[in-house]
């Protein structure tokens, strides 16, 4: 079972990490994200892009497993 929850600054860093692995070897995010580190440094893109964007103006929701 699973429940959709907004996502909070507090969540930011967890839901990046989560989101860098299922990204990891994606294709597209490949041929943005380039060099050592790559999952940790998608895993800063996916931070800047929720705090600057869609979690700072409107909502980010998330999936937890009960």
């Amino acid at each position: 079972m699973f429940s959709i929850v907004p996502a909070s600054a507090a969540t930011v860093d967890e839901t990046a990490s989560v989101l860098a692995s299922a990204f990891e070897n994606d294709t597209v995010m490949g041929s943005l994200v380039t060099g050592r580190d790559r999952r940790s440094r998608i895993a800063t893109l996916f931070r800047a892009l929720m705090a600057s964007g869609a979690l700072a103006s409107g909502r980010v929701d998330v999936a937890r497993r009960d």
